[in-house]
């Protein structure tokens, strides 16, 4: 039962890191595409890791499908959200001199939230999120899916293999098909002819 829970636990974790990574990549893809700047990796790798736990929860949770395709697309939106507000640390250049290189510093560089939220809410970015939390559902229900099924296959494979060997007769003792035991026809009788010899005269 420990051994059983504990599977569960690892395959709910992995399953909520796939949903976080997908989701995350579609998002930033999305967000790119829609015009909002390509967010830097190191981006990508913090919001994953900042939405992997909420994933694993709603991992472990039964939902319908209009409860899934709501959870995706609140993410997406907290996504986009995220991608703003990260975007918005723009490098600044720096001269040091006439023979110094410029160095970049990170200086907050957008206007307030509400402003910056709205100027980036475009139909377009709206569509292209929505497309993104689509694609995210569609991923997650295949890779499940398949997933079900090699899990099936494993079991039936496994159940043929091992089927005669549980079903098999484990024989106690060796009884012979016929225990009856007959005559020998060595000992017929236990009277003996053989008299006392005769004496010669």
């Amino acid at each position: 039962m420990h051994e059983r829970g504990r599977a569960t636990r690892h395959e709910r974790a992995l399953r909520g890191a796939a949903a976080a990574v997908i989701a995350t990549v579609l998002a930033a893809t999305a967000h790119t595409l829609a015009g909002g700047g390509a967010p830097a990796w190191w981006m990508v790798v913090g919001v994953a890791l900042l939405v992997l736990p909420c994933s694993v929860w709603l991992a472990g949770r039964r939902m319908g499908a209009v409860g899934t395709m709501a959870s995706v697309l609140l993410t997406q939106g907290l996504l986009h959200v995220a991608f703003v507000i990260l975007n918005g640390t723009e490098p600044v250049r720096m001269a040091g001199g006439h023979h110094h290189a410029s160095t970049a510093l990170p200086a907050l560089s957008m206007p307030d939230g509400a402003t910056a939220l709205h100027a980036h809410l475009t139909p377009g970015m709206i569509v292209a999120h929505a497309i993104a939390g689509l694609l995210t559902i569609v991923l997650l229900l295949a890779g499940e899916a398949a997933v079900r099924r090699i899990a099936r296959g494993i079991r039936s494979a496994a159940a043929r293999v091992l089927s005669p060997i549980v079903s098999a007769p484990h024989p106690r003792g060796v009884v012979p098909a016929h225990t009856a035991i007959g005559p020998s026809p060595v000992f017929l009788s236990v009277l003996s002819r053989r008299g006392p010899p005769t004496a010669a005269f």
